[in-house]
C-alpha cells in the first residue's frame, strides 16, 4: 500500500506543479500519511459495504427485494460471484491485518465497553 500512497502523492504534486504551487504549502505528505491512517477504519468498512455491493448477482437482487432482512438466503447459494466476494474481503481483512487498521478497530471498540 505505501508503493500506491507514494503515487498518489507524488500524482498530487506533479498537478500542483502545472500550476506553480508547492504541494508541500498545501498538504504536506507527513500530513497526507496521516490522514490515511485516521481513516483506514472508515475505508475498510467501506470497502466491505461495497464488495457485497459489486458482486451482487441478479438472483439476490430479487431475493434481497422482496425478504424482510433475511440475508441468509442470499449467501446460500455458493456461486462465482459469492466466490469472488470472499476472496476479495479476504485480500481486504489480510491488508487491514497487516497495516495495524483491525487492531486499532478492536482498541476502539473496547473503548465502548
Amino acid at each position: 500500500m505505501k508503493d500506491i500512497l507514494s503515487v498518489y502523492y507524488e500524482s498530487f504534486s506533479s498537478f500542483l506543479k502545472l500550476y506553480d504551487i508547492d504541494s508541500n504549502s498545501v498538504y504536506t505528505k507527513d500530513l497526507f500519511e496521516e490522514d490515511v491512517q485516521e481513516m483506514l477504519p472508515f475505508g475498510l468498512l467501506i470497502t466491505l459495504i461495497e464488495l457485497r455491493i459489486v458482486t451482487t448477482t441478479f438472483e439476490d437482487k430479487e431475493v434481497i427485494s422482496e425478504s424482510k432482512l433475511d440475508l441468509d438466503q442470499c449467501i446460500s447459494n455458493e456461486g462465482n460471484e459469492e466466490m469472488l466476494l470472499k476472496m476479495r474481503v479476504d485480500d481486504v481483512v489480510k491488508e487491514s491485518v497487516q497495516n495495524g487498521t483491525l487492531d486499532r478497530l478492536c482498541d476502539q471498540m473496547k473503548l465502548f465497553n
